[in-house]
């Protein structure tokens, strides 16, 4: 192995780095907050742009190219005659952004983040729709898309690896709703402080339901589940008039397990798939390479989770 060439092109740690194969372009990022692209035959600098945070991940399909940040958000710039024009800025995560995949058959992009959540942004359906994955109780480390095998491997920092049905029809997780009283019993939270003095009642903690998204207290918001076709593969709390509804129509609510866990018992590090040999490669924390035959699991029939 020789060194070929060698230049410096950031002023911070590189976070990033991709390969246009077709147009000959390397592509980096970095912490900081630069993006820059250069020819890979003679190193020349032919292009950059500038973000508002610190560049955390990296993945391109020219003339696309995707950048996560660590405020969460997702950077669309398209390349046009080596210059960045902004397509779009996506939004939804609550933490940094710590990986990246791109499915180039479904046009869907993955983002994974310190939030322990995976985004499925449906990029080319043009109707702008996210799809949330929960399934991890830890920062998301890393991901890996199969395209051919519709299939998403993730990965965190506590050890879990998983794969992910990606060829079912999923539901969009609805916005959490405001309020200052409980939607189903009208009781007070502690914040509003004139309808508890009016009332002469303590206020309550704030929950969610993960499947309405009401804003509900501890008592109408007593039960767990899981609900696969939402991402919710770990039990999630939901209102009791959604849990009514789950059990009066079952038929309604398929629950049935659409990501198959693993435990690796070690925080995992980065992640490679070779989708034509059925071939995954995890390093782990404990400074461990392992090679996983996912032949099996890429052909599974849609929607059947099996091993």
């Amino acid at each position: 192995m020789t060194e070929s060439r060698k230049w410096t092109c950031h002023a911070g740690p590189i976070s990033g780095l991709g390969f246009a194969l077709s147009s000959e372009l390397i592509f980096s990022c970095s912490r900081d907050k630069s993006i820059v692209w250069h020819c890979s035959e003679n190193s020349n600098k032919v292009g950059s742009y500038l973000l508002e945070n610190s560049c955390t991940a990296m993945v391109i399909d020219l003339p696309f190219v995707f950048v996560g940040d660590h405020g969460g958000h997702v950077t669309v710039l398209r390349i046009i005659d080596n210059q960045p024009n902004l397509v779009s800025k996506l939004s939804a995560h609550t933490n940094s952004i710590t990986s990246l995949t791109w499915d180039g058959n479904k046009k869907v992009l993955y983002s994974g983040s310190s939030d322990h959540l995976i985004i499925m942004w449906d990029i080319g359906g043009g109707k702008g729709e996210a799809y949330e994955l929960n399934g991890h109780n830890g920062k998301v480390t890393t991901l890996c898309a199969a395209p051919a095998a519709k299939r998403l491997f993730s990965a965190d920092e506590h050890g879990k690896l998983m794969c992910w049905d990606m060829d079912v029809r999923r539901v969009e997780t609805p916005e959490w709703k405001t309020s200052d009283c409980c939607q189903k019993c009208n009781q007070p939270f502690f914040w509003n402080l004139q309808a508890m003095w009016q009332r002469k009642v303590v206020g309550l903690r704030q929950h969610h339901c993960r499947t309405c998204g009401s804003a509900v207290c501890g008592s109408c918001c007593d039960n767990w589940t899981t609900y696969p076709p939402m991402g919710y593969e770990t039990k999630v709390r939901i209102c009791n008039d959604c849990a009514g509804r789950m059990k009066e129509n079952p038929g309604n609510f398929d629950l049935t397990p659409l990501a198959i866990p693993h435990e690796i018992r070690t925080g995992i590090t980065a992640m490679h798939l070779q989708e034509t040999l059925g071939l995954l490669v995890t390093s782990g924390q404990n400074r461990v390479v392992m090679i996983w035959d996912v032949r099996s699991v890429c052909s599974a029939p849609s929607g059947s989770g099996g091993h």
